[in-house]
């Protein structure tokens, strides 16, 4: 098997590209590093285009690289370093192609992030939303969920959800034309533990940016509002774990429309 040991070499400079979202977009895929994330991908058809491997882990990988022999691609340590997004470079990579959106389906429960700016916030966000049965997201003009600090942070969850990019027009128009039940996350909110937080199927959770919270634009469609119960001691939660709680919540509470 070849081992490719030039940074000059047309394939590596397309690999190193896709650390930029522009280039993500223009080729459709995105750079996935460590086991975990990687072995996730390979459960899934079609996903992984390549594999590389760095020429010190071939023995390690011996039996993937012979399984995956016509997608995987061994390249020297010194060239795989400059692939890698951490400073000690995690044993093996993927280039996975990027989730085409698929049209949403609102028989579904939705989640909105409002200009989320954090991509260790959106990473969380995936992997509980999975976790807790919520698989449509909706990005109002927020950050691209296939960063490699989203991919991080989602811990192997990223190919599960449908992901649609929307700019704030384009969600104020959707949310109108098809009467979403919007669920705004907010401090004024109802307690979303007491009875008298009564959320019907299918809904839509609205999450907002970190410093501002939800936009104007979206606050003046009609929506309820929620609210995480806390001791005066604390302002509010990270964006990330308040999502996390109200998804789980809100999915528990399953009050059928």
């Amino acid at each position: 098997m070849k081992i490719i040991t030039s940074n000059d070499n047309n394939l590596i400079k397309k690999f190193r590209s896709l650390s930029v979202k522009k280039y993500r977009e223009q080729f459709g895929l995105c750079l996935l590093e460590g086991e975990k994330v990687v072995f996730e991908a390979l459960k899934l058809q079609g996903v992984v285009e390549n594999l590389i491997v760095p020429q010190s882990s071939k023995e390690t990988y011996a039996d993937i690289i012979k399984s995956y022999d016509n997608v995987t691609i061994v390249v020297s340590d010194d060239v795989y370093k400059t692939l890698a997004f951490a400073e000690t470079p995690q044993s093996i990579m993927a280039t996975i192609k990027i989730n085409q959106s698929k049209p949403i389906n609102i028989k579904e429960n939705i989640v909105v992030l409002d200009r989320l700016q954090d991509p260790g916030n959106l990473g969380t966000i995936i992997r509980s939303g999975v976790a807790s049965g919520h698989l449509e997201f909706i990005l109002v003009d927020s950050v691209d969920p296939y960063n490699d600090k989203t991919i991080r942070s989602a811990s192997g969850t990223i190919f599960y959800p449908n992901f649609t990019k929307m700019k704030m027009g384009e969600f104020i128009e959707f949310a109108s034309k098809n009467k979403l039940n919007l669920v705004v996350a907010d401090m004024g909110g109802v307690n979303i533990y007491s009875n008298d937080c009564k959320v019907s199927n299918p809904y839509t959770l609205i999450i907002g940016n970190e410093g501002q919270g939800v936009s104007k634009d979206i606050l003046s469609l009609p929506h309820n509002t929620v609210a995480i119960p806390m001791t005066s001691k604390v302002e509010s939660l990270n964006a990330g774990v308040s999502a996390s709680i109200l998804m789980f919540e809100l999915n528990n509470k399953n009050i059928k429309g």
